[in-house]
């Protein structure tokens, strides 16, 4: 007998009987009363199928969610719709685009139409997950294993004008920005282009009091994408021809972008020698350069 002939399921679409619980009212109000009381992972997809296996640190049980046994079967007794009503990331998360609205996670969509599956991934898996595979998209595309929307070009080919993915303010793969928390931000400037365009050129004043980090990026070719390179920069000052050694950052496997994190310290500006600085960022299997990538930036002092 199909335990769903009596005992409605939303599941398999079956009304059942509707002077009985519904299946999901049934199972979780009667483990509710069990003694020891059975783990939500007894019965639904548990450590072999890994169905919960993101590292978010605050999403570690399913009960951070959906709450306890007890607190299935209340909010079923009072009306929930089992597989139909979840939990939404507004219970949580404030901003826009974070309530689904009567849309469940793996339906819903926002930016443009975009499922936010799209940059945060599978249900139960998001970004970043425990499990190697299911990064690695996210690894090719970006160089890290977090959501997609920090850097609007992983996706976009020029920084949007409008906001981003819940009201973010678009962000390039070059920032400079103030990250001292006692000052108010004097200084924000983006650089999201090779050298021949202007907006690769940012000017600071060193009158002001302003901490910045330097996180230049370059993009990857497809065909090199996967493979094992080493970062490297140097940084030279026009006005007296000096540069810095051909420095070596990191060795890692290249994604979509390679972000190259030169001063990831902050730094203050009233410290920086005025000038014009061009900083020479690339990437190389080889050790004799013979493959390199490279590109540069100027960031001007003043």
């Amino acid at each position: 007998v199909l335990c769903q002939h009596c005992h409605a399921d939303p599941a398999l679409g079956r009304r059942g009987n509707p002077d009985l619980p519904s299946l999901s009212l049934a199972i979780h109000g009667k483990h509710a009363k069990a003694r020891p009381r059975p783990g939500c992972l007894d019965c639904h997809p548990g450590p072999v199928t890994q169905c919960l296996r993101t590292d978010i640190s605050k999403m570690q049980s399913c009960e951070a969610c959906h709450g306890d046994l007890q607190a299935m079967a209340s909010s079923l007794r009072n009306g929930r719709q089992p597989w139909i009503e979840e939990p939404k990331c507004s219970q949580c998360h404030g901003g826009p685009e974070m309530d689904t609205g009567s849309r469940l996670y793996k339906d819903a969509q926002g930016h443009h139409g975009i499922y936010c599956a799209t940059c945060h991934y599978s249900p139960h898996a998001w970004w970043p997950s425990r499990l190697a595979r299911d990064n690695y998209q996210v690894l090719l595309a970006q160089g890290e294993k977090d959501p997609l929307g920090e850097n609007c070009l992983v996706c976009h080919t020029s920084l949007p004008e409008e906001a981003g993915p819940h009201g973010k303010s678009p962000s390039a793969e070059v920032e400079v920005v103030n990250v001292a928390p006692d000052t108010p931000i004097v200084h924000l400037g983006t650089l999201y282009s090779p050298v021949s365009s202007p907006a690769a050129r940012l000017f600071l004043n060193v009158d002001q009091e302003l901490d910045f980090i330097v996180m230049p990026s370059v993009q990857v070719p497809l065909e090199r994408r996967g493979e094992t390179a080493t970062l490297y920069y140097m940084s030279c000052r026009l006005e007296d021809s000096w540069c810095t050694d051909i420095i070596s950052i990191i060795t890692l496997r290249l994604g979509y972008r390679a972000y190259f994190p030169i001063f990831d310290n902050p730094i203050a500006s009233t410290r920086v020698l005025p000038g014009t600085y061009q900083i020479y960022i690339g990437f190389s299997h080889n050790p004799d350069f013979s493959d390199l990538l490279y590109s540069f930036y100027e960031v001007v002092v003043r």
